[in-house]
């Protein structure tokens, strides 16, 4: 069993950039589904929503520098910018993000002339739709909650008899 503190290690460790950068095991849609090793971005907003905006940020700070953007981004619009991503997209884990990083990374610099807030933004609303049509067409298996299993069985008996 995962004492408290273990737990608030790992959570605490989630939020550090190079724990997202580093972690490349998770490279598709599906194996992000599946994934049970990263938190989301809510339940990092619930432990600490200003490390989880301070996250978000380093991670658009991260894509303008590699993409090495001449364009003027204040501090306001990166705050903002994170606060919407994290509004929005509260449901993605860690390890999406990362994926959607990479993506916007590997992209070429001749597709890159829009706004790279405007660029950021449309590749999370990309993912999220791919995200949502991956999650409809795989099959998971459902769980229950431990408190209401033992009715659930109940039920079947009752209809069985």
């Amino acid at each position: 069993m995962i004492s408290i503190q273990d737990s608030e290690q790992k959570l605490q460790e989630s939020y550090s950039l190079v724990n997202l950068f580093n972690n490349d095991k998770i490279k598709t849609v599906e194996q992000a589904l599946q994934d049970q090793t990263t938190p989301s971005l809510a339940k990092l907003k619930n432990s600490s929503k200003e490390k989880t905006l301070s996250l978000l940020e380093g991670f658009i700070l991260s894509i303008k520098d590699f993409k090495a953007s001449k364009q003027e981004i204040s501090d306001a619009q990166i705050t903002n910018m994170a606060r919407l991503i994290l509004n929005e997209y509260y449901y993605l884990k860690i390890s999406e993000i990362r994926i959607i990083h990479d993506k916007i990374i590997l992209e070429s610099e001749q597709t890159y002339s829009q706004n790279l807030l405007e660029k950021i933004m449309n590749n999370f609303r990309i993912y999220a739709n791919n995200r949502m049509q991956v999650a409809k067409q795989t099959k998971r298996p459902v769980r229950v909650h431990k408190d209401i299993e033992h009715k659930i069985i109940n039920i079947n008996k009752t209809l069985k008899s």
